[in-house]
């Protein structure tokens, strides 16, 4: 009775800001079946840091977030009121 883990990224979804939502999926196997299951969602504004990130997101992010775009993520969280 082997257990085992396996986590995979499963999907990485783009805003129209360009966020990204990152999922990971992780599951717990006996034998080659699924015992458990967890899922795991973070999101990335342009111009965050992408140390420790999976290289998927890694990669649509160096393609995404032109000078630009975080110029413009810069600007939008300036005018944001600040929250009580």
């Amino acid at each position: 009775m082997a257990l085992t883990e396996d986590i995979q990224l499963e999907s990485v979804e783009v805003l129209e800001d360009c966020t990204l939502i990152a999922k990971e999926v992780t599951r717990i196997l006996r034998d080659g079946l699924q015992v458990a299951r967890a899922e795991r969602r973070w999101a990335l504004m342009p111009g965050d840091s992408l140390e420790g990130q999976p290289a998927r997101v890694v990669a649509m992010a160096e393609a995404l977030w032109t000078p630009d775009v975080i110029r413009a993520r810069m600007a939008a969280a300036q005018l944001q009121p600040a929250r009580p």
